[in-house]
């Protein structure tokens, strides 16, 4: 491997890093504005903060493309506000909603355990770093999912492209792949996807973790990436929404759960099912599930 791979290795990892942080800091500013209950559990808390950061980042994109500013100093203004929100400092409310919350957790805990499931989590995720790092090169990406960030770049706005394959379908996820695009001036949306990918893999790691195990909750991730890691190489939508779909489902988990059923946890979830339908519209199968669900418990 010559220098110059290394370098732009270590220079596309960086800017996913830097896009992770702003998410982080737009996830704390929902977590600050509708007053979540605070999610005693340091990963599954990140994770979760990362995957609403997209969410809200996807709102300012559509209020600056609607506006006709998507310019790649307005796109590298809403990273920097993000960056500059991961320091905001919220008291935490008194009521923790513990990631245990989603069952119970089995089994002694010990170091040596922990340890060994770190790191055959990390061996898990390791098997899909190299594939973001490929060009595009699969049918949909170079068809539409692509060509539409082009043109809204190219015309600083979000159009219509009618031209193009599916010009009328939910972009949401897109306008990510525009951002990256836009801010870091090339083609990095394969890292965008992946980043929701592995938000998936950790979620689901944590959550199996806590009702069944260490051990179930490496299978898991384990098998899910083997169904799925082919997706990692492309900038398709389908991580995108399974991040959301999950996430919703994890946050109406916590409100089922939660005793005295606090609404931020229910809103939470329901803006994860809208992030997941406006990205694809084959996610609106699953608000009303939620929805009849939700009725019974209350």
């Amino acid at each position: 491997m010559t220098v110059d791979a290394i370098n732009f290795i270590l220079s596309q990892y960086l800017v996913v890093t830097i896009f992770a942080f702003a998410f982080y800091g737009y996830g704390n500013l929902w977590d600050r504005l509708i007053n979540l209950p605070f999610i005693n559990d340091a990963l599954l808390r990140i994770c979760l903060r990362i995957a609403i950061g997209m969410g809200v980042f996807i709102i300012g994109m559509q209020v600056i493309g609607i506006a006709g500013f998507l310019k790649k100093d307005v796109i590298r203004t809403l990273f920097a506000l993000g960056i500059a929100l991961v320091f905001i400092r919220k008291t935490p409310s008194p009521i923790l909603v513990s990631a245990t919350a989603t069952g119970t957790q089995k089994g002694a805990w010990n170091i040596w355990y922990g340890a060994a499931a770190a790191l055959a989590l990390a061996a898990v995720i390791a098997t899909t770093l190299h594939r973001p790092l490929a060009p595009p090169t699969h049918w949909d990406e170079l068809m539409y999912h692509l060509p539409h960030v082009r043109e809204w770049l190219a015309a600083k706005s979000i159009t219509v492209n009618e031209w193009l394959r599916y010009p009328y379908s939910p972009y949401n996820f897109n306008l990510l792949y525009a951002a990256s695009m836009g801010a870091a001036g090339e083609n990095n949306s394969h890292l965008m996807h992946a980043l929701a990918g592995w938000l998936i893999v950790l979620l689901i790691f944590r959550v199996a973790q806590n009702n069944c195990g260490p051990f179930t909750a490496v299978l898991a991730a384990a098998i899910w990436i083997s169904a799925d890691k082919w997706f990692f190489e492309t900038s398709y939508v389908e991580l995108g929404v399974a991040l959301f779909v999950f996430a919703g489902m994890i946050y109406f988990m916590l409100w089922i759960k939660d005793g005295s059923k606090h609404l931020p946890l229910l809103i939470t979830a329901a803006f994860f099912l809208g992030l997941a339908a406006g990205s694809k519209y084959q996610a609106v199968i699953y608000p009303p599930f939620f929805i009849v669900v939700a009725l019974f418990y209350e």
